[in-house]
């Protein structure tokens, strides 16, 4: 709470139109984007291991963010081939998680 006793929260609409950052932007020399499903793999990277289901859970908001800035189509199986996985860390410099998309090359 704040001075006015009012709880105040941020919450930012996933879906708001936001330049893409650099390191996002694609550069395919005018080729047509690939049809094949993408592999969208997650790692997290944690001083604490997470059952199965809460590590899966926790890709969720990360699939969620690349369906909204367009870099997946979309979240369905038939549009992306998914890996969630994790690691342990030992320092808390380690603490983040990895994100890489691989597309299949056609030809």
């Amino acid at each position: 709470m704040n001075e006015t006793n009012t709880i105040s929260t941020r919450v930012f609409n996933p879906f708001a139109e936001h330049p893409l950052s650099p390191a996002l932007e694609q550069d395919d020399g005018g080729k047509a984007k690939s049809t094949a499903r993408p592999l969208v793999r997650i790692t997290r990277r944690s001083r604490r291991m997470l059952d199965r289901d809460n590590l899966w859970g926790s890709a969720k908001i990360i699939i969620d963010q690349l369906r909204a800035s367009e870099i997946i189509h979309d979240d369905d199986e038939e549009s992306i081939r998914l890996e969630v996985a994790q690691t342990k860390v030992k320092t808390a410099k380690e603490i983040g998680t990895v994100v890489e998309i691989e597309y299949a090359s056609e030809g």
